[in-house]
């Protein structure tokens, strides 16, 4: 389920900022954010950083009863992404990097 929210999103903001930054290999992917001495890919990159249990919906468990028995209710599990947005260029693009991320941040 989380890698299919990570490529979703990473898809709906590569459509958009496709419009800006035409590129036929794409702008935005979801990936890892390495330091190994691989070429950069001069691409946005969505990473998962973190995940948190939400807790304001309530952790727990509430008991109900119906006729002569008693049932156990367990709150739905809410969970926080944290994703990180990387604008992963070469030094020669730099200029281009902050422009990417800037029109992230609009998205």
């Amino acid at each position: 389920m989380i890698k299919k929210i990570l490529t979703h999103f990473a898809a709906r903001l590569d459509e958009y900022l496709r419009q800006r930054f035409p590129q036929p290999e794409g702008v935005a992917e979801a990936g890892f954010i390495g330091n190994g001495p691989e070429e950069r890919p001069c691409k946005l990159i969505v990473s998962l950083v973190n995940i948190e249990r939400e807790a304001a919906g309530g952790i727990s468990a509430g008991i109900s009863r119906s006729g002569s028995e008693y049932m156990r209710n367990y709150p739905s599990l809410l969970l926080n992404l944290d994703l990180m947005l990387a604008a992963v260029y070469d030094e020669k693009r730099y200029a281009e990097s902050l422009s990417v991320l800037s029109e992230t941040l609009l998205f």
